[in-house]
């Protein structure tokens, strides 16, 4: 029995319900004999009841033969029974009524030991309300009972097994409107014949009622077909099923396989479709369709135009084998205001798929790995979609998926939707629980449905996100992730750019044309690669943050990044600009890197406005700074950079060289400097370090000028002019080349430090110098110069004035100071 599955039926394979009854009341009118017609026929006598084959039990006083009209309808309660026997199990009349005015008439139709029976009517049996037949087998062969005829029953048609059992079956079309009990297997099999059902159809625990050979069953108005326990209608292949207003109870009360299943009323049912089978029409409220694979086969349910469900549709498997379960909607929308539910039913891992368009306005209860499939199919989702624990709803080549107002995706635990290749409309829907993966897809968001979706491969992205929309661009072991966005958008939810599993491959964002405006949070993050790249790539204006916990780089030709909020850099990570792209710190703005975090941008242009900086600096290599505003920052100069604009008080610039290169800082002109300036080497090889101002310029100095050392004492220049009103920092054992001429105010210093082994710092400058406020000597705590040691502060074409005051002149532990002493070109420190 369990070989025999499946069903769904077609309105152009029964003409429709309509057509169906008109042609069947009519063939009924012409076929059948009605009661008026009664004193035609050759009637049963014997109200006490007894055997057909008794001649004497007859009006004609004999059984009536094949061209007569036999009636048993005479008042009272009996049974007539058809016990075959002799040579022939035919009986065979031309019409048969069964049922009179009052009382009960029953016919027994039996087989024998020797013969199985068979009961032949052309023009038709009819039982009366009044009327009752059965099926069954008097001794304790196996024999086969059937009724060939078409047949009305407003009575009671029984089948049972008997003493001995056997199967029971009709052939021709059959009405029944009042009571079919199929106590033991029965078919129902005449090549083509209609059962229309608009009585009750009862069907006993383990019996099943078989249709088949191309036969078909309406379950009208008035129907009800009642299964009990096991108990089924089954139809075979090649049959349709047509379900009216009829109802049907019981676990799988009707079962088809490889047939039509026509919806056209909304009568309360449930009805199982297994094999290859069609579907028409819609399914109401309080209808249950179950499409069932088993060990034998895959199930696969057609409906060839879109429908709507109201009630529930569950696919399933019955038994063990992993075997496919699949709703096909060749063309049109299946509309869902119900539940579509997968399932595994017995089968561990089964496969479960919808293939064709959908809208959900119900839900979609993903109890099971499922796939919604299709060449070019859509998926609207305007309810829910329901994900259990360890299930996982496919879209895998192409698909198309929205979701929009009122639509939920709640995934629970290890629950997961996955997309490939397709495209993800995020509108007003949400989703909740594990994170939405689409991989090689397009994401667009057209609302502001809160979600978190993972974007994996290479996808592309548009529109903008919103308040509470999370989305991540996750590298795999297997793939990098490029996440490209033809045109600029906002973001004002979470993107996280990160890395699922330990293969360090690269997460990036790519922004073609246009700006990205951020005003929510963009991170990038290792997760579980240790090392792995994450890119932002094409221009951005942050107004909202930039968290970098891992390596990133600003990338894209022409790329501008316009800070106008902040930039959290986190320990050991970097934030790399890396060839050619524009950065703006502006009002608003903040770089804070934590410990060991850095920024680093090459060949490229820094704009400090109003933003600020804090942590360790922004290092700038082969680049173009300008200072426009005046937000405090500390900034690294690093190989062959340019400068412009004056440096603020609360900003601070290092010009520094590197074992890889020297460093030269150029300004194409004067400027002021009211915060910070430093010259100083980082590493141990002996590099130069330069500030060049163009056309003879000056650097007028309201701040402070440092000139370090570092690892060794390399060669400090300053190309132009300086103007020192403030402070002129010299370290142990640095010289400061000065090309050019050296003024220091009245109210300005100049300060020495002397090292361990002397050497302080000096300055050369190969224009004159005019010199006027303070000098300040910092001595070493160990080195103890002799008296009488000069030491060179000093050099100068031409040199004008003295110091107005010396600070800390005196040798500490001894009776000695430095002593000022000037030439015409130069100052020197005496010991004295």
């Amino acid at each position: 029995m369990l070989g025999r599955l499946a069903g769904s039926v077609h309105a152009a394979r029964t003409g429709g319900i309509a057509s169906l009854t008109l042609v069947a009341m009519i063939a009924m009118a012409i076929l059948l004999p009605s009661a008026a017609r009664a004193s035609g026929c050759d009637s049963w006598t014997n109200t006490k009841g007894g055997s057909w084959f008794e001649g004497t039990n007859w009006s004609s006083k004999a059984p009536p033969t094949s061209t007569e009209e036999a009636c048993i309808t005479a008042a009272g309660t009996y049974t007539v029974t058809m016990t075959q026997t002799g040579t022939t199990g035919t009986v065979t009349v031309k019409s048969l009524v069964v049922g009179g005015s009052s009382g009960t008439q029953t016919l027994v139709v039996s087989g024998s030991d020797s013969l199985n029976a068979t009961l032949t009517a052309a023009s038709g049996i009819s039982i009366t309300s009044a009327g009752a037949a059965k099926l069954t087998n008097g001794e304790a062969e196996v024999n086969t009972v059937t009724l060939v005829a078409p047949i009305t029953n407003a009575g009671t048609i029984t089948t049972e097994g008997g003493v001995g059992g056997g199967a029971r079956t009709f052939q021709g079309n059959l009405k029944n409107t009042g009571t079919l009990a199929i106590n033991t297997t029965t078919t129902f099999n005449g090549t083509s014949a209609a059962l229309t059902n608009e009585g009750a159809l009862n069907v006993a625990e383990g019996r099943s009622f078989t249709v088949s050979n191309k036969a078909s069953f309406t379950n009208g108005p008035g129907g009800k077909i009642v299964g009990a326990g096991s108990g089924d209608v089954f139809l075979e292949s090649g049959t349709s099923f047509t379900e009216a207003a009829g109802t049907t109870t019981g676990t799988m009360p009707v079962v088809i396989d490889d047939g039509a299943l026509n919806y056209t009323g909304a009568g309360a049912s449930t009805i199982v479709l297994r094999g290859a089978s069609t579907l028409s029409g819609s399914t109401s409220l309080g209808q249950s369709l179950i499409i069932q694979g088993t060990d034998a086969e895959n199930v696969t349910v057609t409906a060839a135009t879109g429908f709507t469900n109201a009630g529930e549709i569950t696919l399933t498997q019955i038994e063990t084998e992993d075997n496919k379960a699949a709703l096909v909607v060749s063309s049109g929308v299946l509309t869902n205001t119900g539940t579509i539910t997968s399932e595994a039913g017995a089968g561990s891992g089964s496969a479960r798929a919808l293939e064709g368009s959908v809208t959900n306005k119900g839900t979609l209860a993903i109890n099971t790995t499922t796939t919604f499939d299709g060449t070019s199919a859509a998926l609207i989702n305007d309810a829910a979609i329901n994900i259990a624990v360890g299930a996982t709803f496919s879209l895998p080549s192409g698909q198309s998926f929205s979701n929009e107002t009122g639509g939920i995706i709640a995934a629970t635990g290890t629950g997961q939707f996955e997309q490939r290749d397709g495209t993800f409309n995020e509108g007003a829907g949400k989703s909740t629980g594990t994170d939405l993966i689409i991989d090689d897809g397009a994401l667009n968001y057209t609302g502001a449905g809160a979600s978190t979706i993972v974007l994996r491969g290479a996808s592309t992205l548009s529109g903008s996100t919103s308040l509470g929309q999370s989305l991540i661009i996750q590298g795999t072991d297997a793939e990098n992730v490029t996440v490209t966005a033809a045109t600029g958008f906002t973001n004002a939810g979470e993107i996280t750019l990160t890395q699922i599993e330990t293969e360090d491959n690269k997460a990036a964002l790519v922004v073609s044309s246009g700006v990205l405006t951020n005003t929510g949070t963009i991170t990038s993050e290792a997760g579980a690669g240790s090392g792995s790249a994450r890119a932002l790539e094409g221009s951005v204006t942050n107004k909202g943050t930039l968290a970098i916990n891992t390596t990133t780089t600003f990338d894209g030709t022409s790329a501008a990044l316009i800070n106008d909020a902040a930039i959290n850099i986190a320990v050991g990570a970097t934030f790399s600009l890396p060839s050619g792209q524009s950065f703006s710190n502006e009002t608003g703005g903040i770089i804070a890197a934590t410990g060991t975090g850095q920024f680093e941008q090459r060949d490229g242009t820094f704009n400090e406005g109003a933003g600020k900086s804090t942590g360790t600096g922004l290092v700038l290599d082969d680049d173009a700074l300008h200072y426009m505003g005046a937000g405090a920052s500390t900034i690294v100069l690093r190989g062959a950079s340019t400068l412009s604009g004056n440096i603020s008080a609360g900003q601070s610039l290092t010009i520094q060289a590197t074992d890889a290169e020297n460093a030269t800082a150029t300004a194409a002109t004067s400027f002021t400097n009211s915060g910070k300036v430093t010259l100083i080497q980082i590493e141990a090889e002996d590099n130069r370090v330069n500030l060049v101002l163009e056309h003879a310029g000056t650097l007028t100095n309201k701040g402070t000028i440092t000139i370090g050392t570092g690892p060794v004492a390399s060669s400090r220049t300053i190309e132009g002019n300086v103007k020192n009103e403030k402070s002129l920092l010299l370290a142990a054992g640095a010289t400061l080349t000065l090309v050019g001429s050296y003024t220091q105010g009245k109210k300005a210093g100049l300060q020495t430090t002397f090292g361990v082994s002397g050497n302080p710092g000096k300055l050369s400058a190969t224009g004159t110098a005019v010199i006027a406020g303070k000098l300040t000597i910092k001595q070493s705590k160990t080195f103890k110069p002799a008296k009488g040691e000069s030491f060179a502060l000093l050099s100068s074409s031409g040199l004008t004035g003295k110091f107005s005051s010396v600070k800390g002149k005196k040798i500490k532990k001894s009776s000695s100071s430095y002593v000022p002493t000037y030439s015409a070109t130069a100052v020197t420190l005496v010991v004295s």
